[in-house]
């Protein structure tokens, strides 16, 4: 059932992790193996301060992940943030939503913590591209009041030109 079960993990493409009561990495699926560029036994039952055949980058992430991992802890309760990272294969910033799952035993020692985060970098940029498609069609009713107000303009002061000088005339 568990080969099963990380099977499934590892072919989706959210970033999903589990880590112990001694901050070490389980497992990492291939989704954030993919995003830092990382192999799995360069984290695997490691900590941060294990971390060294890394890249500065990944581990950056990685710590900054950890922080927000041991605010979870903390608090003792699921924790979502929308988090900003940067993908060095495409060069792009992916945004995801996630959410640290912080595990208790049922004396309420730690146990470990599970992260979950969505890719909603597509959802971002389709809001961002739906505000911006409104702010142009605002921007072009704009432009055609100014140029229907600037042409009725020239036309008022054309034909008040030419009224009065038929009137001289």
């Amino acid at each position: 059932p568990y080969t099963t079960l990380f099977r499934s993990i590892n072919s989706t493409t959210n970033l999903i992790y589990f880590k112990s009561s001694k901050c070490k990495f389980l497992d990492i699926n291939n989704a954030i193996l993919t995003l830092l560029n990382i192999d799995e036994e360069d984290c695997k039952n490691k900590n941060i301060e294990e971390l060294t055949n890394i890249s500065p980058q990944a581990k950056s992430v990685l710590e900054s992940w950890s922080n927000k991992d041991e605010d979870a802890w903390k608090t003792g309760t699921v924790c979502r943030r929308e988090e900003v990272v940067h993908d060095e294969r495409d060069k792009t910033d992916k945004i995801y939503d996630t959410l640290r799952i912080p595990l208790f035993n049922d004396d309420g020692t730690y146990k470990g913590l599970i992260l979950l985060g969505f890719n909603i970098t597509d959802y971002k940029n389709n809001k961002q591209n739906e505000k911006m498609i409104i702010e142009l069609m605002n921007y072009d009713k704009l432009k055609t009041n100014f140029f229907s107000n600037i042409s009725h303009e020239l036309r008022d002061r054309k034909s008040t030109r030419l009224n009065s000088s038929h009137k001289t005339h």
